[in-house]
C-alpha cells in the first residue's frame, strides 16, 4: 500500500535530520528522529512499506522481514494517529535519501499533547462576533 500526508489534516517539515508534524485539528504534535525521519520521508513520498525494507536492508542494516515489520508497526502507528491518507496505488514513488547512520534503529513516534490548546488557538480567525480574544461558544 502506498500512503501519502494526509494534508487535509497535517502539516509535516524536515529540520536538521528531524520530522516535526502537527494534526491541526487535534493539536498534537510529532516528532521522528533517525531512521523515523527517513521512513516517514520515503512513505510520504509514496514508498511501500516492502519498498522501504528492501532498500534499508540492502544497505546492510538488517534481515528484510524483520526491517519490514519494524516498518509495519511505525506505519500502523501513523495511520491510528491520521497522519498518513491512502495513495492510488498507480502512484509513482519519489526518490528519497536516506540519511541516517547505521545500525538500524525501528523508528518510533513521539507523540506530544501537552501544547493541544495552545495548537488549536487561532486568534485571528476564531473569535466570536465580540471579537478577539472572544472565542465562539459552539465548539466541538
Amino acid at each position: 500500500m502506498r500512503h501519502r500526508l494526509n494534508d487535509t489534516d497535517v502539516v509535516s517539515e524536515l529540520l536538521d535530520g528531524e520530522v516535526i508534524v502537527i494534526h491541526l485539528h487535534s493539536g498534537t504534535y510529532y516528532s521522528m528522529q533517525a531512521n523515523a525521519a527517513d521512513v516517514w520521508t520515503a512513505l510520504i513520498a509514496g514508498w511501500t512499506v516492502d519498498e522501504i525494507a528492501e532498500k534499508i536492508a540492502a544497505a546492510g542494516l538488517g534481515e528484510r522481514d524483520a526491517l519490514a515489520a519494524d516498518v509495519a508497526r511505525f506505519v500502523a502507528s501513523l495511520e491510528t494517529e491520521g497522519l498518513l491518507a491512502a495513495a492510488a496505488e498507480d502512484a509513482a514513488a519519489g526518490p528519497v535519501e536516506f540519511l541516517s547512520p547505521s545500525p538500524w534503529i525501528a523508528p518510533e513516534l513521539q507523540v506530544y499533547t501537552d501544547m493541544q490548546d495552545w495548537m488549536l488557538v487561532d486568534p485571528i480567525h476564531e473569535v466570536a462576533e465580540e471579537g478577539w480574544p472572544i472565542r465562539p461558544t459552539d465548539e466541538k
